[in-house]
């Protein structure tokens, strides 16, 4: 009789995982997606408000007026002095101030800095500022139009 050797019993061995692993696979490829079995389930508010309809007209005006509420309070004076945006810790100098992002100043809190401006998240919004290199280059831009406009006519 022939003697099996180690060798022989590990490649015999990693066969069989390799084979039923792949009919495996191919079982549960053929067996399409699985199919939950739980009864659909249906929301009963009862007395109580949906907390996914609309809310009443009571609470969605906070205030005396309706229309306060819904108004956004205007946002403060953000004068952008400097970016540095390409590095691990984008910066910017704001109102004479060094920030980054995360940082809250004036209320408004930083979202992003990068090269066209600065994200702010204010008044549950938010608001870019734009870089103060392309305002002024768009500036340039509009005054030589308007300068060649001008001297045509």
């Amino acid at each position: 009789m022939q003697k099996i050797t180690r060798a022989t019993k590990i490649f015999f061995l990693i066969l069989l995982i390799i084979f039923t692993s792949q009919r495996a696979w191919a079982i549960d490829k053929e067996a399409g997606p699985k199919v939950s079995l739980r009864p659909p389930l249906e929301y009963d508010a009862g007395k109580e408000r949906d907390p996914f309809g609309d809310a009443p007209q009571s609470e969605k005006s906070s205030g005396l007026d309706g229309q306060a509420a819904t108004q956004a309070l205007p946002l403060p004076s953000f004068n952008i002095q400097g970016l540095l945006w390409g590095g691990r810790l984008p910066q910017a100098i704001i109102n004479g101030k060094v920030v980054k992002v995360g940082d809250v100043i004036e209320g408004a809190q930083i979202t992003e800095i990068k090269k066209e401006g600065i994200v702010l998240f204010y008044d549950n919004r938010n608001y870019t500022l734009r870089s103060p290199a392309i305002v002024k280059f768009e500036n340039m831009q509009n005054k030589s139009q308007g300068g060649q406009d001008e001297k045509r006519h």
